[in-house]
C-alpha cells in the first residue's frame, strides 16, 4: 500500500492509502517493469502476460483511488468524491507507484511498459503523455481516449455493428424499443417488475434509471462480442405482439446477465444515492458510485438517444442523463462536467 494525498492540489492536506500489487516470480536482473493500469474496479492482483514472462519483467497493478479497497477513510462521500476523484490524480498516484516500484528493484531496467484496456486504456495513453519520464511505452486495448460529455455516436455505431451480418437487428431492436415505451405510457409499474426491477417503481428517477438499464443491456451484448446473441433474441418476426417483443428481452437479459440486471445499483440513483452502499453492483459494491461519479464530473461518455434511428429509448436524453448526475451528486455535478 502506499499514502497518498486526497487532493494533489492540497498535498498537506488528508492523505489515504491505495492498493497495488506485485508479481516478481519471473523477474531477472535488467527486466523491465511491466505496469497494469488502474481501472473502474477492484484490482485483483498483478497477473504477468506472457511478453511480461519472455521479458524477464517484474509485473505489477495499480488499483484506482476510490476503487476496491483504495478508498479514503469516511467512504465515497460526495465532499470526498468532489476533493479527490479526478483522472489526474490517479495518474499521480500510478507515478508514486513507479516511483516505489524502480526503488524496490533497483536491478530492474527502469523502463516501464504501461497497459489498459477501455477506460484504462485511456489512462495507459494519458499516462504516457503526462509522464513521459515514468513509462517508455503503452499498450493501450479499445482505450477510450475521446472523452465525450454528449455521446449519441455510441448508439449510432452500435446500430452499424449490429446490422452485419443481420441487417434486421437495428429494426428488431428498435421494435423491441417501441413496445417497451408503449408498455411504459400503459402501465409503467408492471413493465418494471417484468423486468424484476420493483425498486425503481415510484422512485425519483425511476423511468430515467430504467431506460438506462434496458438500453446499456442490448448494447453490452455487441460491446463484449454477442451480437449474435442479441439479434437471435429479438428476431420474433415483424408480427410479433408487445408483449412477445418484451418477453423476448427479459429472456435475453435473465439469460445473458441473470434475473436481477436491471435491478442492479448501478441502474439505481437512489442507490447509487448512498454513500456506503454495498448493494449487488456489476462493478462491485461502491465502484458503481465512484464510476458514475467520474462520468458525471468529468468524463462524460452519457450516452443519450440520437436525434434518429435511435435503438434506445428517446426518453433516454442528455437532460435525462444529467438530472441522474446531479440527483445522486449534488446540483451542479453535471455542469462542471460538461
Amino acid at each position: 500500500r502506499l499514502d497518498v494525498p486526497l487532493s494533489y492540489d492540497q498535498q498537506s492536506g488528508d492523505t489515504f492509502q491505495i492498493r497495488y500489487f506485485v508479481e516478481d516470480s519471473f523477474f531477472a536482473a535488467g527486466g523491465p517493469i511491466f505496469l497494469i493500469m488502474g481501472g473502474e474496479g477492484t484490482a485483483g492482483g498483478a497477473g504477468c502476460s506472457d511478453a511480461a514472462v519472455n521479458h524477464s519483467a517484474v509485473c505489477v497493478a495499480v488499483e484506482h483511488r476510490f476503487y476496491g479497497e483504495s478508498v479514503p477513510q469516511g467512504g465515497l462521500t460526495n465532499a470526498a468524491l468532489r476533493a479527490g476523484l479526478y483522472t489526474e490524480f490517479n495518474l499521480a498516484d500510478t507515478s508514486a507507484v513507479v516511483d516505489a516500484v524502480r526503488a524496490a528493484y533497483p536491478t530492474s531496467s527502469g523502463d516501464v511498459v504501461a497497459n489498459g484496456g477501455s477506460y484504462s486504456g485511456a489512462t495507459c495513453a494519458w499516462f504516457r503523455q503526462a509522464y513521459p519520464n515514468h513509462t517508455v511505452g503503452c499498450v493501450s486495448s479499445s482505450g477510450v481516449v475521446d472523452s465525450r460529455w454528449n455521446y449519441p455516436e455510441f448508439d449510432e455505431h452500435i446500430a452499424g455493428a449490429v446490422a452485419e451480418p443481420d441487417a434486421s437487428c437495428p429494426a428488431a431492436v428498435r421494435n423491441t424499443t417501441a413496445a417497451l415505451e408503449r408498455a411504459m405510457a400503459r402501465d409503467p409499474a408492471a413493465l418494471m417488475a417484468r423486468f424484476n426491477a420493483s425498486n425503481l417503481i415510484g422512485t425519483t428517477l425511476g423511468q430515467d434509471d430504467f431506460w438506462y438499464a434496458v438500453a446499456d443491456g442490448a448494447a453490452m451484448c455487441d460491446q463484449y462480442g454477442n451480437k449474435a446473441e442479441l439479434c437471435n433474441a429479438l428476431d420474433v418476426g415483424a408480427a410479433a405482439t408487445d408483449a412477445s417483443r418484451i418477453d423476448a428481452l427479459v429472456e435475453l437479459l435473465n439469460t445473458h446477465y441473470g434475473p436481477d440486471f436491471a435491478a442492479d445499483c448501478y441502474y439505481d440513483s437512489n442507490c447509487l444515492r448512498n454513500t456506503s452502499t454495498s448493494a449487488p453492483s456489476q462493478l462491485g459494491g461502491s465502484n458503481s458510485r465512484a464510476w458514475r461519479y467520474q462520468k458525471c464530473s468529468e468524463l462524460g461518455y452519457l450516452q443519450r438517444a440520437p436525434d434518429s434511428g435511435s435503438l434506445r429509448s428517446t426518453a433516454l436524453t442528455i437532460d435525462a442523463l444529467e438530472r441522474q448526475c446531479d440527483y445522486v451528486f449534488g446540483p451542479g455535478t453535471a455542469a462542471a462536467g460538461r
